[in-house]
């Protein structure tokens, strides 16, 4: 049941700390009722995290159960980002849209190269088809 109120609620209601490609967002103060998933926007950032709050005021409690289970040695903490959301962004979404961009300009490149190919290769086709002394009419 957990899962269904998560994908439902976290991707209808509440705000967004990050401009992820769904529509993924923060559902505070439900985290206790939800068992940690309140910051699902966050989640959704940075989902290798074991930590989810990226704001001073979000209060992860998916990572205090984490801790606790760290404390009794029945969990290990393998990443936990320390960046704030401003921090974060900067850092990955920067470097993603800065790829993205020079994909696009790439794919644009390759088209406009590719048109040209064509070009000459209908025109050199063109030529060889004529008759002798007479070009094809157009």
């Amino acid at each position: 049941i957990f899962g269904n109120v998560i994908n439902g609620v976290g991707h209808a209601i509440g705000y967004r700390n990050f401009n992820t490609k769904d529509s993924s967002r923060n559902i505070i103060p439900l985290g206790l009722w939800i068992v940690g998933e309140e910051l699902h926007n966050n989640h959704h950032a940075d989902p290798k995290s074991a930590t989810f709050r990226a704001k001073w005021y979000e209060f992860d409690i998916g990572w205090v159960y984490i801790k606790l289970l760290s404390i009794c040695k029945l969990a290990d903490v393998i990443y936990a980002r320390q960046l704030s959301a401003k921090e974060f962004t900067a850092r990955y979404y920067a470097k993603a849209s800065e790829a993205a961009s020079n994909a696009a300009a790439n794919a644009s490149a390759a088209f406009a190269a590719a048109a040209d190919a064509a070009g000459s290769a209908a025109e050199a086709a063109r030529d060889s088809l004529a008759p002798k002394g007479r070009p094809l009419a157009e």
